[in-house]
């Protein structure tokens, strides 16, 4: 495949363009990228939390799912979970990934059929480096989300008129500090006649459901979750969904695009707070 031949082209021009560097939030210290890649596990879940269409994180994202997988040994043996997919569209899903894999669909072909109901699908393009990393390394992609048209109930009249079949899953009240991280982001965007209750509904409602769509959609061992930083931030939301005992826990990476930052004081506002902890197991920082 042509991709593969300029595979090692393509990852030392990003190393040259772009510097990684990864903090351990435990520990405090620096560590590589290939460092990271060997300390991640070779069974259980990396949710990767990630700032939405910003190029340099997706071309990382993509990066290190092949880098990991690579690593330890799990061609054809991962799955990627992704936010932005109805896990109800599964079947499309699965079929247009084989058709890229195995059938010389285009780049464009694939998203359109990821996205059919999106007139914007060129906004995803951002994401090919980590969907052609699932596609040369023969990984299961996954729809995690619900339906929006089913959020938009929530937020509109509450997740109890939602019915059974469009709640697969109990669906937790989520935590007090959840609650005031989220009221804090929330309260200028939420109009005056919609409740902030019924959009913290709405957002543990989407922890609960991707939490279950990738439980119940894949039999991989390995397994990423690709989902905005807010969902998994300080180890809550989607993680505490996925983590039902200590060991189903998952690994969780921030990743930061700090190519426009001078210091590293604003990157310090990602690290541990003295109220809520640390925001993630590693900071993943790209300069």
């Amino acid at each position: 495949m042509a991709f593969k031949a300029l595979l090692p082209t393509l990852l030392v021009l990003f190393a040259c363009a772009h510097r990684v560097e990864v903090r351990d939030l435990a520990t405090g210290k620096i560590l590589s990228e290939d460092r990271l890649v060997r300390r991640l596990p070779d069974r259980g879940t990396i949710v990767i939390g990630e700032s939405h269409y910003t190029p340099v994180i997706q071309e990382a994202e993509g990066r290190l799912i092949r880098k990991v997988v690579t690593e330890k040994y799990r061609e054809a043996g991962f799955t990627v979970g992704w936010e932005f997919l109805p896990y109800t569209r599964q079947p499309q899903i699965t079929k247009a990934m084989e058709r890229w894999q195995n059938d010389g669909l285009g780049n464009w072909q694939f998203l359109k059929a990821l996205f059919p109901e999106q007139k914007s699908r060129e906004q995803h393009q951002d994401y090919l480096p980590m969907l052609e990393a699932i596609r040369d390394l023969r990984g299961q992609l996954v729809g995690l989300n619900a339906p929006d048209a089913w959020k938009k109930t929530i937020t509109k009249y509450g997740l109890s008129q939602l019915s059974r079949a469009q709640r697969p899953t109990d669906v937790s009240t989520g935590t007090t500090q959840y609650r005031e991280r989220f009221d804090r982001a929330m309260k200028h965007h939420v109009r005056k006649n919609n409740s902030l209750e019924r959009y913290f509904e709405a957002q543990n409602y989407t922890d609960a459901v991707m939490a279950w769509a990738l439980r119940t959609s894949t039999h991989h061992t390995l397994r990423f979750v690709i989902t905005g930083a807010f969902h998994a931030d300080y180890n809550d939301g989607v993680v505490r969904a996925i983590a039902r005992t200590p060991e189903e826990r998952p690994v969780t990476i921030k990743m930061i695009d700090a190519t426009e930052v001078e210091d590293n004081d604003s990157i310090e506002l990602f690290e541990n707070d003295e109220k809520y902890g640390k925001i993630a197991d590693y900071l993943y920082i790209i300069r």
